[in-house]
């Protein structure tokens, strides 16, 4: 058994329907349905769960129930809003897919400093992210998009590593406290 403060791991994510007002902004889990990784001829995939085959990259604007993902040159994610959407397998027309709905955990982070979260948890230039939604992110690999608009941003990450990016969103919000504490303080005359 470890000793108290030798070594912290992070705690279980919140229920799904917690909210938090993070950095100015509000952080959640949400349920966007099922979640299908597909590999092979993207095109004949997309057709069949009747999304587009590029796939939108980096911060690329995504809006409804269904849409992909582009992950790599010949891997897309699929979104849907049907679990029946694809068999997982391998399919004659030339692709293979894997269920990933219980493997994945999905953040969204709405309202106008969104972007000023992304800027700190990643290096991704943002007037070009690029055509990969795969990025790192507070040190993270996830699959990062907007949705329905602007200032609404959501991630994919690795269930078992959803505990320590929520970890990591509260204590960002306990260190921008900290810093607009001290910008305050600079800027009272003496």
């Amino acid at each position: 058994m470890l000793k108290p403060g030798v070594m912290q791991l992070w705690g279980p994510l919140p229920t799904e329907d917690y909210r938090a007002e993070i950095a100015g902004a509000v952080v959640r889990t949400v349920d966007v349905g099922a979640q299908f990784m597909v590999s092979g001829a993207l095109d004949k995939a997309a057709s069949a769960a009747g999304v587009c085959c590029e796939g939108a990259g980096a911060l690329g604007l995504v809006t409804g129930a269904c849409f992909s993902l582009r992950l790599a040159r010949e891997r897309l994610l699929i979104v849907s809003d049907n679990e029946e959407a694809f068999a997982p397998g391998w399919h004659d027309d030339g692709y293979a897919v894997t269920s990933m709905s219980g493997a994945l955990v999905v953040f969204e982070i709405a309202g106008q400093s969104a972007i000023e979260i992304v800027k700190r948890a990643t290096a991704l230039p943002l007037r070009e992210p690029g055509r990969s939604a795969a990025v790192s992110f507070a040190g993270a690999n996830v699959y990062l998009y907007r949705f329905g608009d602007e200032s609404t941003i959501r991630l994919h990450i690795d269930r078992g590593l959803a505990g320590y990016l929520w970890q990591w969103f509260e204590e960002l919000d306990r260190l921008t406290a900290v810093e607009e504490g001290r910008a305050q303080e600079s800027l009272r005359p003496e």
